[in-house]
This record gives structure tokens, C-alpha cells and sequence, in this order.
């Protein structure tokens, strides 16, 4: 499982309890959000989910989700969960608010 510093701590639990290895990434200094050429540097036979936010847990500033998108599709064996509890439903008004 591959995920941003800032993702929310759900997914330490997750992976806890059905015995996979997290890759922790940090968030980029400037956007705080994961950087998508490092994570597929971090893809292996192994990586079974990368995770993006929409927003991350704790700036508030969504991932690159389009870009997360393609390299999971890159990649057929690799899911990508979109951890949106707060975000699914702000950002359709957000949106709209430009």
C-alpha cells in the first residue's frame, strides 16, 4: 500500500489488521500533496493500493487524483482508493464556488 504522510490513520489500521506493508511517502513541502512520480518509484510486485485524498487529512488540498488514476490503470493488479469521507461531499459545491 502506497500513501501520503498525511492520509488519514484508517489505513494504518487496515493494513494492520489483513497484514500489509504501508510505503509512507512524504507530502510534497510546498503543495502537501503525494507526488505522483514517487509514487510509481515506489511500485513493486508487491503494491496492492495506492491512496490518494480528496482533501488530505490534514491541510485540506486534494491529491492528484487523475494522475494516481493513471498509473493504478498502468498498472492491473494495483487498486486506488480515494479517501473522500469529507470531501465527496464538499467538493461537487466546491467546485462551483471558483
Amino acid at each position: 500500500m502506497i500513501l501520503c504522510k498525511t492520509a488519514h490513520a484508517g489505513f494504518e489500521k487496515a493494513a494492520h489488521y489483513f497484514g500489509i506493508e504501508i510505503v509512507h511517502l512524504e507530502a510534497d513541502p510546498v503543495t502537501f500533496k503525494i507526488r505522483s512520480e514517487e509514487v510509481k518509484e515506489h511500485i513493486n510486485q508487491n503494491t496492492v493500493l495506492i491512496v490518494g485524498s480528496a482533501p488530505c487529512y490534514p491541510q485540506g488540498v486534494v491529491d492528484p487524483i487523475s494522475e494516481l488514476s493513471d498509473i493504478a490503470i498502468q498498472h492491473e493488479h494495483i487498486g486506488l482508493h480515494v479517501d473522500c469521507c469529507l470531501g465527496g461531499f464538499l467538493l461537487p459545491f466546491l467546485e462551483n464556488s471558483r
